[in-house]
């Protein structure tokens, strides 16, 4: 697990049961080069972290999964997404050698909830991207226009895309938590649920060898300040 620390950077942690984790010595990024990490492991075997720089995603690639270099360049730029920020890429295989990365634009100091948008662009290298047209929800997607932000997909069996996102739209205007929405395109989404985890955002979706499917999300209480939580998910 990658995760970002204030103060620190990113930090790691490892487990043979998806539930317990010890933290690895050191950090694999450090404060202020990168934060909101995504992992995804390459056909070589190597391992390639996609974090972002506020108004950029960059990328950094690890033979170990401890040591990371950075790779030239960004991989997409928050005015090529049409948005003022960008975080959490999270990358799905849609088809042999295609892929798709969904990211949202970040919230600001001192900014209220409400005006995310989550976006996604598609690549056939893992390294050059291009930026889809319109959102994929959030203001500018044809029906799920609610705020929406720090996506993570799932491909189901009949190919169709599960988008797990944070929705915070303000005091008063429904539930707020973490959602899921479905979409036959991986494009197009047109219907979604409250997953019941209240105040969850950050998902990441894992399914471990013995079948159960965790979703892992964040969480803040100020005695304790950040927080990583882990939910069964029996269904999509």
């Amino acid at each position: 697990m990658y995760v970002f620390a204030q103060g620190i950077g990113v930090v790691s942690a490892v487990s043979n049961d998806g539930i317990n984790f010890t933290e690895e010595p050191g950090a694999r990024l450090s404060e202020g080069g990168a934060g909101q990490p995504r992992i995804f492991r390459l056909s070589d075997g190597r391992w390639r972290l996609y974090t972002t720089k506020t108004d950029a995603i960059v990328s950094f690639v690890s033979d170990d999964g401890l040591d990371f270099v950075e790779e030239p360049g960004y991989r997409i730029t928050a005015s090529e997404a049409g948005l003022d920020s960008l975080s959490s890429p999270a990358i799905i295989e849609f088809a042999p050698g295609q892929y798709r990365m969904y990211y949202s634009n970040l919230a600001m100091p001192g900014e209220g909830p409400g005006g995310k948008r989550i976006g996604s662009a598609i690549s056939n290298d893992l390294l050059t991207w291009t930026v889809e047209p319109g959102f994929r929800l959030g203001e500018g997607a044809g029906v799920l226009t609610d705020s929406a932000e720090h996506p993570f997909p799932v491909q189901a069996t009949d190919g169709s895309i599960y988008l797990f996102y944070g929705k915070f739209t303000g005091p008063g205007t429904g539930q707020e938590g973490l959602y899921r929405a479905v979409s036959k395109d991986g494009l197009n989404f047109t219907e979604e649920r409250f997953t019941g985890l209240n105040m969850g955002n950050d998902p990441e979706i894992v399914r471990l060898p013995n079948g159960e499917q965790l979703v892992y999300y964040g969480d803040f209480k100020p005695e304790v300040g950040g927080m990583i939580l882990a939910a069964k998910c029996s269904d999509w």
